[in-house]
């Protein structure tokens, strides 16, 4: 157990402890000068895990009345007799907080006490460098007032207007600046603590200055900017908060090595290039395929329950850190998106963006010393996912910056130029992009889009039609074809968009996602340093290796499509549900309740296990990494766009017929008449479109199963290929009711056919070419594997959550493998006739001659001219 008695802080007033927490680690927190300990008030609701122990100086806050101190020496003094530091703590201290909690280390360390475990040191030079700002505690009131407003911009104006206030708050001000103008080092030996350094990047501290505390320890040191000023940590509270929970976390698992300045993340003790770091709860792609994930095992036709059951769930220490991130998300978007304004004007606020990123929310994947929140995979994805059920829009734009991008490239960038780059623009809360689509489609391989090798780089030229973000961005991941490469893969490049040549000449607005920020970009020879050469070949320099290999482009884009595809269709299939509740308890029928209905009953029950197996998919491709490091989960992340996009559009569209007439009617004409506004027409039109972005659903299953096929070719002739076996039967689900474990049974015999069906075209067609133009026979393969992934995800899920004790989840794994069977076997005899309607021919004589001309007879098919 702890031992400092928190409980005796209520009769000391060195110490204010809003909510102790026994057995936590304690932070104590040193407020800036002339701050108090009210400064520290929320950190405690946003580190369950942490007991918060806010020093209260003399003559502020409660402690007006005392007088304050305005010597080092006597403060330290003072603090190491009143305050007991025993057990497990660290400090953390801001600007002359930082100097203070550095201060009474030393003096702990000098007395022979415990010393705290880690040094959070915030905006503060290292304490033996001298003061380049002229002294002022001996100015009066007014004359203090200003040369604090002219240093930190923190006080109000107002206080002129009261002279007694005035008076109270110079009083501590001014003892505090005498502290810190009077204070001299004193040399000693180092400290043997880590020291974690952060500053604002609008601040007047420089890195040489923060770098410099590494003298002052013989532990590790890390430097971390935030974007702000002096006081950035009331704009960037949660991603501080973050970082230091991090640190904290890793104190309480012993892990105390960290980086210190000048250490190159992506490199050995030696200086050669190792393999980039992975994100937080994210394993780094790796270079060469890992172990085959269960998707892959099941398409091979072996059926691994054993890695897919106990479905991973997340851990309580990480869903907390993502239910306050979750509260701060929900908060922020009521205060700053009005859903129905961004639908009127098809334009989210002007300043969203920039909002956002003092937020940290534009980075909330990567780490904290990179300018990060360093959230969990699954928390990103929940934010994102919270902010999509308010606003689709919004979600979108926070979806972009975290699956696409050259924020999404940057952990297999390694340490260079250009990942500084994006470092550095990350801190500046600069927005990112991508654009790839060119006015002759998506589909192409290659880009009319080119790049002419020059000295230094490249000059880019072309156009795209739609560029993610193209307003908003700082920079845009661009393709390109590399004239004289003879490469038939375009490259990929980092451009900057205020670079001459760069224009956006259009913004999109579409069917759904209104206020989603999408436009039309026209490069004319804009240049690109060679450094922002992302993949492809290089003609200057045939033997540089392309940064990003197409393994890991691959993992990009399977990633990048969990967020704004699976993100928002969670969401919008959440609110289906629930808004089809609220409207079937309301109403009845001839005094029958509308959820007495057999018919009414059969939607809602396909529409809960829709949303039950789209949670469980998503649980998997987002922690099977953790359970398994090293495994290829491409594939079933691939296959997630597809999965949850459809079950968001059956819930959307059971939810429209259960409400009928009700579900047609717009929020604006229903808020006329005085009901609820449910946007059911609004998420009816976003739900449609998330089966077209990241690629329509039925290209997606076209080009999974060709990737599927290909590994088939690749090792049809390889000694190692066995005949495809899987359980019948044998497969035990543990905690699951005897419905699904028949459920279970099927899709392990279907493991077997399925593989079978696929090496007997393999076997029919040499030329993968042949088979390959086959779409309707590729896309019947992807619909079936990804219809078993599915049900092995729900029913994997089920079991470990009625051992969690919630049975109620075997209901819905139930009826989402009945209706999935249904559709696995329709495909299976889709796949297996020979019956074949000659749909070319028809094509054929519709695109081609008149002989179907009757079909649009009697109808207008001139659109009107102007606006519409």
């Amino acid at each position: 157990m702890n031992e400092v008695a928190i409980s005796r802080s209520a009769g000391n007033p060195w110490l204010v402890c809003r909510r102790p927490r026994p057995g936590a680690i304690g932070l104590f927190c040193f407020p800036h000068g002339g701050g108090s300990a009210g400064e520290f008030a929320r950190w405690a609701g946003e580190l369950p895990d942490v007991e918060i122990r806010a020093v209260q100086l003399p003559g502020r806050g409660s402690r007006i009345d005392d007088p304050a101190f305005t010597t080092m020496g006597s403060l330290v003094g003072e603090v190491l007799a009143q305050i007991d530091f025993h057990g497990r703590f660290a400090f953390f201290g801001h600007s002359l907080g930082a100097l203070v909690a550095y201060e009474v280390a030393r003096g702990l360390r000098n007395s022979g006490r415990k010393q705290p475990e880690r040094l959070f040191l915030s905006a503060f030079p290292a304490p033996h460098l001298p003061r380049d700002l002229p002294a002022v505690h001996h100015l009066g009131d007014q004359e203090l007032l200003a040369a604090v407003a002219e240093m930190y911009e923190t006080l109000p104006t107002t206080l002129n207007e009261d002279p007694e206030l005035l008076r109270l708050m110079m009083a501590s001000h001014r003892a505090d600046f005498a502290i810190l103008e009077t204070y001299r080092h004193l040399p000693g030996d180092p400290l043997e603590v880590p020291l974690h350094l952060i500053g604002g990047t609008k601040d007047r501290i420089t890195t040489e200055q923060m770098e410099a505390w590494a003298a002052h320890s013989n532990g590790p040191t890390d430097l971390r900017w935030l974007p702000g000023g002096h006081f950035y940590l009331r704009q960037q509270r949660i991603a501080l908060l973050s970082q230091v929970r991090s640190h904290l976390v890793q104190t309480n698992h012993g892990a105390l090595g960290q980086q210190r300045p000048g250490a190159s993340p992506g490199t050995d003790s030696v200086g050669q290039v190792s393999d980039p770091p992975a994100l937080p709860g994210q394993s780094a792609v790796p270079r060469t395929q890992g172990a085959q994930g269960f998707l892959s095992e099941l398409q091979a036709g072996r059926f691994r329950w054993d890695l897919i059951s106990p479905l991973p769930g997340q851990d309580e220490e990480d869903r907390r850190c993502g239910d306050v991130a979750v509260a701060e998300m929900t908060a922020f978007l009521k205060q700053f998106v009005d859903p129905a304004r961004v639908e009127a004007t098809g334009r989210l606020p002007e300043d969203f963006v920039q909002q956002c990123a003092a937020r940290g929310y534009l980075s909330m994947r990567h780490p904290v010393e990179e300018g990060g929140l360093g959230l969990s995979a699954l928390n990103a994805f929940r934010l994102v996912q919270t902010a999509a059920s308010w606003s689709t829009a919004a979600a979108l734009t926070l979806a972009l910056h975290l699956g696409s991008g050259a924020r999404a490239c940057l952990p297999l960038l390694g340490d260079g130029e250009v990942s500084r780059d994006v470092l550095r623009a990350c801190a500046e809360g600069v927005g990112f992009g991508d654009a790839g689509t060119e006015p002759s489609g998506a589909a192409d391989t290659t880009r009319d889009c080119t790049a002419d090798p020059v000295q230094g780089g490249f000059l880019l030229s072309g156009e795209k039609i739609f560029a993610q973000n193209a307003s908003s961005a700082g920079f845009l991941l661009v393709s390109a074809t590399v004239r004289g490469s003879g490469a038939e893969d375009p490259a990929l490049f980092l451009v900057d968009t205020s670079a001459p040549g760069f224009a956006v000449i259009s913004c999109h607005d579409f069917v759904g996602f209104k206020g989603a920020d999408n436009g039309a970009i026209r490069l004319d020879r804009v240049f690109v340093p060679r450094s922002r050469m992302l993949s492809g070949p290089c003609p200057q320099d045939p033997a540089v290796p392309s940064r990003l290999s197409p393994r890991a482009l691959r993992a990009i884009a399977a990633r990048g499509r969990m967020y704004p595809v699976a993100a928002p269709a969670m969401a919008i299939g959440q609110l289906g549900v629930h808004w089809s509740r609220q409207f079937v308890r309301r109403r009845s029928i001839d005094g029958l309740p509308l959820g007495a209905f057999d018919e009414i009953q059969r939607l809602l029950a396909a529409s809960l296990a829709d949303v039950f197996v789209m949670e469980s998919v998503v649980e998997w491709c987002l922690l099977a990494e953790e359970r398994h490091p090293g495994i290829d989960v491409i594939p079933e992340m691939t296959a997630a766009k597809n999965i949850t996009s459809r079950a968001c559009w059956r819930i959307i569209d059971r939810t429209l017929s259960i409400a009928a007439t009700e579900g047609l009617e717009t929020a604006s004409s229903k808020n006329r008449r005085g009901v609820q506004p449910l946007p059911v027409e609004r998420l009816f039109r976003d739900a449609r479109g998330l089966r077209i972005a990241g690629g329509a659903d039925f290209l997606v299953d076209h080009r999974a199963a060709r990737a599927m096929l290909s590994d088939l070719y690749a090792t049809r002739s390889s000694a190692d290929r066995t005949r495809p076996t899987a359980a019948t039967g044998n497969v035990v689900g543990g905690q699951l009711t005897a419905r699904n474990q028949a459920h279970l049974d099927y899709v392990a015999r279907q493991a077997s056919a399925f593989a079978e069906v696929c090496s007997a075209l393999v076997a029919a067609h040499p030329d993968p070419e042949e088979l390959f133009a086959r779409q309707r026979t590729l896309i019947l393969l992807s619909c079936i594997s990804g219809e078993m992934f599915g049900m092995a995800a729900s029913l994997a899920r089920a079991a470990r959550m009625t051992a969690e004790g919630h049975p109620d989840a075997q209901l819905l794994a139930d009826v989402f493998c009945e209706e999935a069977r249904h559709r696995i076997d329709d495909a299976l005899r889709r796949l297996r006739t020979a019956r074949e309607a000659n749909h070319a021919r028809a094509c054929h004589a519709w695109l081609n001659g008149d002989e179907l001309a009757f079909l649009s007879r009697d109808t207008i098919t001139d659109p009107p001219s102007g606006p519409h």
